[in-house]
């Protein structure tokens, strides 16, 4: 989606160690980005435009193998306010057909600005 300015980056990834199962993948990324990053998930994009840069950063990066494709998006804002976007994309991994769905987020650090 873009790089940032990064302060600080977490990272945790849950996989699924049984045979066959190497595509079974759970993970939670939060990056905090300096002032300056995006205000709002608008500023990156719209969900819709957003789904088809994964989309297409799943095709680049496979030379087309992953044969990627959209298969929803959703937005939605929480009662504190937060918008998250919701994007479902297919794609093939080890010769089988696997699901990612995502949520994103942007929440601002009011004392320092930074998203």
């Amino acid at each position: 989606l873009g790089t940032s300015a990064s302060g600080e980056k977490y990272e945790c990834l849950l996989r699924d160690g049984r045979f066959g199962m190497a595509g079974q993948t759970i993970a939670l990324a939060a990056q905090t980005a300096t002032s300056g990053g995006p205000r709002a998930l608008k500023d990156i994009g719209d969900v819709d435009a957003i789904a088809e840069r994964l989309v297409q950063g799943e095709n680049a990066k496979s030379r087309g193998n992953a044969a990627a494709v959209v298969r929803g998006t959703s937005t939605r804002v929480d009662a504190s306010g937060v918008e998250y976007y919701g994007v479902e994309y297919e794609k093939t991994v080890l010769g089988a057909r696997r699901v990612v769905a995502l949520t994103l987020a942007l929440t601002l650090d009011a004392t320092t600005g930074a998203s």
